[in-house]
């Protein structure tokens, strides 16, 4: 074997009359025992063609080629021969020819080829260049030998891209391990019944099982033709995942870096099973293997993705229900970036962003877009890349009514793109509410569904064809709300339409004697007002500087060297882990933020921001973790330094949302004086969670936004 990692090779279309074609001939003469007998004219015919590539070396002999066809009426190509030169093999140069064929056949829908099941090196050599495995059938000679179909998708859009993109956006993306999949196919005794849970009725309301590409590996690699059939068949009932070869072979390196060396061939079919499940952005990854099980914290702190067992992820109901669509840690350190839109852009985004599934037209997309960005003064387009990937666009524009409008939220179908879209839709509340604009209105009839159902659960609500949410400003008593949204009736009687269906769902809440969950409701409608009430408790948090750069405070972020990504650092929740010793905090409620003072950052010792407390947990800091790292910021060893490194030891978890940073942060000495005050001369540590009487949260939190009780639109 030659080492061709050096060798300059160069891959060429030959012509019948190419000289390189004898050499392709006399390879495959010098091969018939393993590729059957070609006779020349074929291959001449098929060179006249430009259906054979051929690797040339540097003294233009010719190390390998492949031949192969198109059939139009599958829009395929097939392969009929891969050979390499025996002097050449393993170093490199199949995997060159199997480049180029892609390369050329991108605009086809996929590449077909068949393998004799009992050449082995050349079933792993086409799986390991992302073929897929996906049936078998009886070879024509006299031996019956079994063929393997292998298949490679180029993934271009069909009749259920949509659907599986619907799925991967309207419900968690489960992969199953092969062990999973064996157990529900019937393989197994033991721990058949725990994963047969995964067929309950309700795991489908909330989830889809998926399985990896990887899987038609396992299969293949079985014995038994009657079990592969059994087992093929049965994985047809299943949607697949796949990654691009790069993209699982950048997964698979990280993660052998986490997990220990594999010792057998199964142990590596385990992890690609892993690394398709990452690159392909599911959430959870339902497994049985030991190994992946106990080195799940650092899997979800370095992706986000959730590595369970069956019962694990049945355990986790309320997780699908309440928030695994959103998952800011898997943004983190993805890379992307956002923009404003150049007039370059504009070209491309109706091919980026166009709805076709709503029956939306360019000429109807491009037509709205120039409208609105030709009002250059008042508009404001942003588009959201991964490397040179579009994945999300988002117009906003002020509007002679001081409403601020969002013209386009449109995201590209991909299992974070809810995620995202709360981004963009917590972006625009927060632009609009620095614009002092009263209402955001979401005016894009044509955004996809998933869009509509994250603004719904943000604030919005349904007014005609449109979504929108009042943003007051300032600190209300729950009887002056539906009096200040009459106010906006007359001073903005243009926004009437949008406003009434506020106050509509407002005044179904009897404020002066509602619950304090039906008032964090409504304060959660209206933010980032806050309840000038003491039936919603209140708390000081005191919180170290790093972490709220991390969690909420983009002005302290902006002062490390190596700064947080702003438009990562606006998420709509979070999470924060203390000791579990003060149980003090309870949801609902409203935390002021103490930031612990250092001598690493300007603006500590004050409070800086006020959020609503959504949920608070106490349970073992491994369960946590695992509960809330979809969230991001705290890794596994920043939580299990909570638990004084003890993961089985009990920790709090306070996940908070609406975070909103106060525009006159209040310095110690001022927090200080009016706890003194309220508190008849008593001034209480700063070190620990202390709950706050309602009213030591009125006049602190009126201290930190520089506005007096009855607040300011």
């Amino acid at each position: 074997m030659k080492d061709e990692t050096n060798l300059q090779i160069t891959i060429a279309a030959v012509r019948a009359d190419h000289p390189g074609v004898n050499d392709v001939i006399r390879l495959a003469d010098q091969n018939c025992g393993r590729l059957g007998f070609v006779p020349a004219e074929a291959l001449r015919r098929a060179a006249g063609q430009r259906k054979i590539l051929v690797a040339i070396g540097a003294e233009n002999q010719v190390l390998g080629y492949v031949w192969y066809s198109v059939t139009q009426s599958t829009a395929e190509a097939r392969i009929h021969h891969l050979c390499v030169a025996s002097d050449h093999r393993k170093g490199g140069v199949g995997r060159r020819l199997v480049d180029a064929i892609k390369h050329c056949t991108m605009n086809l829908r996929g590449i077909v080829l068949h393998c004799r099941r009992d050449y082995e090196d050349s079933s792993r050599f086409w799986r390991s260049v992302g073929f897929v495995p996906l049936a078998e059938i009886r070879g024509r000679g006299r031996d019956e030998t079994r063929l393997t179909c292998f298949r490679f998708d180029h993934g271009h859009a069909d009749l259920w891209t949509d659907h599986r993109a619907h799925l991967a956006q309207t419900k968690a993306v489960a992969v199953l391990d092969a062990n999973v999949f064996f157990d529900l196919a019937g393989e197994s005794s033991s721990t058949h019944n725990e994963s047969q849970a995964l067929r309950a009725d309700w795991v489908a309301e909330y989830a889809v099982l998926w399985i990896a590409d990887e899987l038609y590996a396992e299969i293949d690699r079985h014995s038994d033709p009657i079990r592969r059939h059994k087992h093929r068949d049965f994985a047809r009932g299943f949607h697949r995942l796949s990654a691009t070869v790069p993209e699982n072979d950048a997964a698979l390196s990280v993660l052998e870096q986490i997990l220990p060396t594999a010792r057998s061939e199964s142990d590596q079919s385990d992890r690609r099973h892993l690394a398709t499940a990452v690159a392909g952005g599911a959430h959870f990854f339902i497994s049985r293997d030991r190994v992946l099980l106990q080195h799940a914290p650092q899997i979800a702190e370095r992706y986000g993705l959730s590595v369970v067992s069956p019962l694990e992820f049945i355990l986790s109901i309320d997780e699908l229900q309440h928030g695994w669509h959103y998952q800011p840690a898997r943004l983190a350190g993805s890379g992307l970036a956002i923009q404003m839109i150049s007039g370059k852009d504009v070209r491309t985004l109706s091919d980026e962003f166009l709805n076709y599934g709503d029956g939306e037209t360019k000429a109807e997309f491009e037509r709205r877009l120039r409208t609105q960005l030709a009002d250059v003064g008042n508009t404001r387009g942003y588009i959201v890349r991964d490397g040179t990937r579009s994945l999300a666009l988002m117009v906003l524009s002020r509007r002679p009514d001081s409403a601020m409008e969002i013209a386009f939220l449109r995201v590209r179908p991909y299992p974070l793109g809810p995620t995202l879209a709360c981004h963009l839709a917590c972006k625009a509340i927060q632009i609009a509410v620095g614009d002092a604009a009263p209402v955001t209105i979401l005016s894009d009839v044509r955004c996809q569904d998933f869009v509509r159902t994250t603004c719904g659960e943000l604030g919005f609500v349904v007014a005609g064809d449109h979504l929108a949410k009042i943003s007051l400003q300032g600190l209300f008593a729950p009887d002056a709300i539906l009096q200040k949204i009459e106010d906006l009736h007359t001073t903005q009687p243009k926004l009437k339409a949008e406003t009434e269906p506020i106050a509509d769902a407002v005044s179904r809440y009897h404020l002066p004697d509602c619950s304090a969950a039906e008032l964090a409701r409504v304060e959660k409608l209206l933010w980032p007002m806050k309840l000038d009430t003491e039936r919603l408790p209140a708390y000081m948090v005191p919180i170290k500087a790093k972490w709220a750069t991390h969690l909420f405070d983009e002005n302290l972020a902006a002062q490390e060297l190596f700064s947080v990504d702003t438009f990562l650092s606006l998420q709509h929740e979070n999470v924060y882990y203390r000791a579990a010793r003060q149980r003090i905090v309870t949801a609902p409620g409203r935390i002021l933020w103490y930031i612990s003072e250092t001598r690493d950052y300007d603006g500590t010792a004050q409070i800086r921001a006020c959020s609503r407390v959504e949920e608070v947990v106490v349970a073992p800091a491994h369960t946590l973790f695992k509960r809330f790292s979809r969230l991001g910021v705290f890794g596994w060893r920043d939580v299990l330094s909570t638990a004084r490194n003890k993961p089985n030891a009990d920790i709090m978890a306070i996940r908070f949302a609406g975070t909103e940073l106060l525009s006159c942060p209040v310095p110690r000495g001022e927090v200080r004086r009016v706890l003194s005050e309220e508190r008849e001369g008593k001034t209480p540590q700063f070190t620990t969670a202390l709950e706050l009487s309602h009213r030591e949260f009125a006049r602190l939190y009126v201290l930190g936004q520089g506005i007096t009780t009855g607040g300011s639109a």
